[in-house]
């Protein structure tokens, strides 16, 4: 049977910068196990009522539709609003399990720790020329997301958490956001074959 992917993502912003990372990695694997047509991003915008939507996308919209075709899915998502929850909002192992009895072939897990803010912050290079902030910049906040919010306002822009910004995810440096949060992205990579050394233990 052909294979695929489904990349399960929260907001717009999450939404381009994976579909940045699927063709990044796609052209830097030798031997293409997936067409990247296989190769889906779904936007759930949001982690409200994250399992039922899931279940329906991955069941109605993309099971259905191509039932020829086997399944590994990455659920991926901030851990800002998991880490010190006693009653989060969503239990990942009943997600898991769901998707698994729907047929997916496996499911992984990538956490941005501790939100996907953190990541654009680790080009903060590129952030601040995106923003034409002069360098040196201090990005302000007891987190990711207060420091994006900060920096944006410095320029006289708004920051909205989950939402699409344009020309802002194209400005990131992505070999260096990639490289920096490698464990996290190791997963995805593994599948789709990427040729490179970081993946070795």
């Amino acid at each position: 049977m052909k294979r695929g992917i489904v990349i399960f993502v929260e907001g717009d912003t999450e939404d381009a910068l994976y579909r940045r990372f699927k063709d990044k990695l796609h052209s830097m694997t030798e031997n293409h196990r997936f067409e990247v047509s296989d190769l889906i991003v779904c936007n759930l915008k949001g982690i409200g009522n994250f399992k039922i939507r899931v279940q329906r996308k991955f069941e109605k919209d993309i099971r259905r539709k191509h039932p020829e075709i086997e399944y590994t899915v990455f659920l991926c998502y901030d851990t800002d609003i998991f880490d010190f929850a006693s009653n989060p909002p969503v239990k990942w192992t009943e997600v898991e399990s769901m998707l698994k009895n729907l047929g997916a072939v496996k499911v992984h897990q990538v956490k941005a720790r501790h939100s996907i803010e953190d990541w654009f912050l680790n080009d903060l290079s590129g952030l601040l020329k995106f923003l034409k902030l002069p360098p040196g910049t201090n990005p302000n906040g007891n987190n990711g997301y207060e420091k994006m919010k900060n920096l944006f306002k410095k320029s006289n822009r708004v920051y909205v958490k989950g939402e699409g910004i344009s020309g802002f995810i194209d400005s990131i440096n992505l070999d260096k956001v990639m490289c920096i949060n490698c464990n996290q992205l190791k997963p995805l990579c593994k599948v789709l074959n990427v040729q490179c050394p970081r993946l070795n233990p």
